[in-house]
């Protein structure tokens, strides 16, 4: 791994969803060329097929706001907090469906904070296995 993600500890699930959810969304013009560039670092903590998923660039300009991040040198800070949800689907040992609050701000561009709750599904081979991503969801405020 690299980006410090090699960090993480993986067998706490919450730890490797805030870890997956913080790459996701963290993009530095300095260091990265696309948008994208963030799902690339994502999918580290990903399954295979998810991480496929996400390494699969869309072939579209990078829009008006990484246009204007990227002219202001600009880059973004991601806070994200697990919160309750309602009626989760039942978890398990190698399975787990967490819940989070995830704020974008970006800094060197004029934009307001990106507010979504993020609903996480993690899975591990067996209970020593460490945790990936299986998918995530996001809903915006």
């Amino acid at each position: 791994m690299k980006d410090g993600l090699e960090h993480v500890n993986r067998a706490d699930a919450a730890a490797t969803a805030t870890a997956f959810l913080t790459a996701l969304n963290a993009q530095d013009t300095a260091m990265d060329t696309t948008p994208w560039n963030a799902a690339d670092r994502a999918a580290q903590l990903a399954t295979s097929s998810y991480a496929a998923q996400l390494r699969q660039q869309v072939i579209a300009a990078p829009g008006a706001a990484w246009n204007a991040m990227s002219a202001a040198k600009g880059y973004t800070t991601v806070a994200v907090k697990q919160i309750p949800a309602d009626d989760p689907p039942p978890s398990s040992p190698t399975e787990k469906y967490l819940t989070f609050q995830v704020v974008v701000t970006t800094h060197g561009a004029k934009a307001e904070p990106l507010k979504s709750s993020t609903f996480v599904h993690l899975q591990r081979a067996t209970s020593s296995a460490p945790w990936q991503v299986a998918s995530s969801m996001a809903s915006y405020e």
